[in-house]
C-alpha cells in the first residue's frame, strides 16, 4: 500500500489512536490523506506517533480543528522525514503571528 485516503471519514480522536497503530506498520506508505476528519490536538498526539517512521512523500492533515500544539508534534515528528515533499495543513487552527493557517 502506497497511498491511504481516509479523507472526510469524522475519524475524530479514538479513530486516529487506532489508525496510529496500522500506520506503524505501513512501511511502503507514501501518501497520506486525513483532510477533514476532526482529529483535534489529541488525535495529532497519535497521529504523529505513527507517522514518525515512515517515508511520505505527501501528507494532508486540513480541516482537522488542530491547533498550535498539533503543530509543535507534527514539527517533531516530520523533522527528519526528509521524503516529505507536500504538507498540507490548511483550514485549522494553528495561529501564527496573529494570523491562521
Amino acid at each position: 500500500l502506497t497511498k491511504l485516503d481516509l479523507s472526510d471519514n469524522k475519524l475524530e480522536t479514538n479513530g486516529v489512536g487506532y489508525l496510529s497503530e496500522l500506520l506503524k506498520s505501513l512501511f511502503s506508505l507514501s501518501e497520506l490523506n486525513l483532510n477533514k476528519n476532526h482529529i483535534g490536538d489529541d488525535g495529532m498526539k497519535y497521529l504523529c506517533d505513527g507517522i514518525k517512521n515512515l517515508h511520505l512523500t505527501s501528507l494532508n492533515v486540513s480541516n482537522n480543528k488542530i491547533g498550535a500544539n498539533s503543530a509543535k508534534f507534527l514539527s517533531d515528528s516530520i523533522k527528519d522525514m526528509l521524503s516529505l515533499k507536500e504538507l498540507i495543513i490548511s483550514n485549522n487552527n494553528i495561529k501564527v503571528f496573529n494570523t491562521f493557517v
